[in-house]
């Protein structure tokens, strides 16, 4: 069945939607985006996916058509509309054709990791290859879609970016973060600002583990005591390999899905 999408300021069936075919996201890659999720049929954490979204307008000279409030009315218009329990939600916004940008909100059933990879832990690979302006969520995803296949390949969760000079960055649809000797590290250069990593320095302030972001080698990721990635989808997975290195699952990592699946709980019904 044919689902609902927000496409230039109407809603409208996904079977029906038209872009021109002279849209510079289509040509050029030009655009950037955003993907959030629901919990409960509300979506979580807008406020930092909109301050991440501008910031990538920005850096990116891209105009939005539409205002805070307007684009959440059209979201919450489309949760109403579909049928799924819970969303993936993507709102792109690409240069569109002759300076008229084009608006896209598209709707997916969510899909989450399993239970045994949420306790257990997931592998992941490390990769030379580069995401170009890693500051912005871009449409540009040719060096992750390549990644992706490589990892279908190899039975991998995820790809770990990692530098010409041996610095570990982020996932190519995560951010990560490390654990070692009871505190918590994660990049600080080069990445993505992620909103669950935003959250997780939060929950590390409640919880008193000390939260420092500074660079990272490879060699620190394999010897940690615990590591994991998160983004606004999957919240925090353990990693329990990377390459062929394994890498134990612990008690921090358990604390912060815990306190994650409290704030999840906070959030209203719909």
């Amino acid at each position: 069945m044919s689902r609902y999408c927000f496409l230039n300021g109407k809603i409208i069936l996904e079977s029906e939607a038209k872009i021109s075919v002279f849209d510079e996201g289509f040509i050029y890659g030009y655009g950037i985006y955003e993907t959030m999720r629901t919990y409960k049929k509300r979506l979580i954490n807008w406020d930092s996916h909109f301050e991440r979204l501008t910031h990538s307008l920005n850096a990116t000279n891209l105009e939005l058509p539409y205002t805070k409030p307007q684009l959440l009315n059209f979201i919450n218009q489309l949760i109403k509309k579909n049928t799924e329990t819970e969303y993936r939600i993507r709102l792109t916004i690409s240069a569109g054709f002759n300076q008229q940008p084009t608006t896209l909100i598209s709707v997916q059933p969510l899909q989450l990791p399993t239970l045994q990879q949420y306790q257990n832990g997931v592998p992941v690979i490390t990769t030379l290859l580069s995401r170009p302006l890693p500051s912005i969520k871009s449409t540009n995803l040719l060096a992750q879609k390549l990644l992706w296949q490589e990892m279908q390949t190899k039975q991998a969760f995820e790809a770990i970016f990692v530098d010409p000079n041996g610095n570990v960055l982020e996932g190519s649809r995560s951010n990560l973060l490390i654990i070692k000797d009871q505190k918590i590290y994660t990049p600080k250069r080069d990445i993505l600002k992620g909103t669950t990593s935003r959250l997780i320095n939060q929950f590390s302030d409640q919880l008193n583990i000390p939260f420092t972001a500074k660079s990272l080698t490879l060699k620190d990721l394999l010897k940690a005591d615990e590591a994991f990635i998160t983004n606004a989808l999957i919240g925090i997975v353990p990693i329990n390999q990377v390459d062929t290195h394994k890498i134990p699952t612990g008690p921090i990592t358990l604390q912060l899905q815990t306190a994650y699946n409290h704030y999840l709980d906070q959030i209203p019904h719909a």
